[in-house]
């Protein structure tokens, strides 16, 4: 098992764990990404998925379980939602942005 290599994300990872078991990990927490957008309103974190059924499923499965692990852990962070990330050529294409890989 591969924890983030992100200190925060490690430790909600093992929150996670705790919560639910290693298995649960594995299936869904271990492949999302996470991205930081900071605003002087505070952080928001996006966890990023691959596909609308992951998305869809991790809101109401899990979404409010890794909000308070997040905000446990970083009290600057005010908000979290899930974001579908489609992959092409080395591009990252993101619901509300788009960010190039460098």
């Amino acid at each position: 098992m591969k924890l983030p290599d992100d200190p925060l994300f490690a430790k909600v990872a093992r929150g996670f764990i705790e919560n639910y078991d290693e298995g649960h990990y594995k299936s869904w927490f271990e492949k999302l990404g996470f991205v930081r957008q900071t605003s002087n309103l505070g952080d928001k974190i996006l966890i990023v998925t691959d596909s609308e059924f992951k998305s869809d499923y991790i809101k109401q499965k899990y979404l409010d379980v890794l909000t308070n692990l997040i905000k446990y852990h970083d009290n600057s962070v005010v908000d979290c939602e899930v974001a579908v990330q489609l992959v092409l050529d080395d591009q990252i294409i993101h619901e509300n942005y788009r960010e190039f890989r460098g």
